[in-house]
């Protein structure tokens, strides 16, 4: 089913229209709505259950890497008005959870029950979030980027900007490493 912000914003989206609250998923990064097909079947017995493309993936028309996380929420709550869902149980799966997590601060009326699987607030670990990626990982993420930028890899490199900006990247040392390499 489509739902259709303006011509260039389209959301793909699946409803069940079963009876029961409802359960709306959101993808992880390169992924789309297909992959919650197995806990759509199970869920879809007790819940109205929904799932949708983020703009950029799947069967949805819109670019992903010019949208924040708030413009995803604000999505999520345009949806939810269309389908006329008052409130809804909320699951989000990596950067689905960090858009999950954004919903449930702008929209927390419109959520029942949030369920967050493998989400970060912050991609290197530091001192104050030690649960991420160590520090030394830094230089061989740098140099993927590189390396994907020398041989031209448009896709690798769009997909790995894409990262940076969805997990809110403002580590400022791997962001001047990253623009030092871009020059290279």
């Amino acid at each position: 089913m489509i739902f259709s912000k303006s011509k260039d914003m389209v959301i793909s989206y699946t409803d069940s229209q079963t009876d029961g609250e409802a359960l709306l998923f959101i993808h992880g990064n390169m992924m789309n709505k297909e992959v919650w097909e197995k806990q759509v079947a199970f869920f879809s017995q007790s819940y109205r259950t929904i799932t949708f493309d983020l703009y950029g993936f799947g069967k949805s028309k819109g670019e992903f890497r010019n949208s924040s996380f708030e413009d995803h929420a604000d999505d999520i709550k345009d949806l939810l008005d269309y389908l006329l869902i008052k409130k809804t149980n909320l699951v989000g799966w990596s950067i689905g959870a960090c858009i999950a997590l954004v919903f449930a601060e702008r929209h927390s009326d419109r959520l029942s029950k949030l369920i967050l699987v493998d989400g970060t607030p912050k991609l290197l670990a530091s001192d104050d979030f030690a649960c991420a990626v160590p520090p030394e990982a830094q230089q061989q993420f740098v140099e993927a980027l590189r390396i994907a930028k020398k041989i031209k890899a448009k896709n690798a490199i769009i997909q790995l900007e894409i990262l940076l900006k969805s997990l809110r990247i403002n580590d400022q040392t791997l962001l001047k490493e990253f623009k030092k390499n871009e020059s290279k």
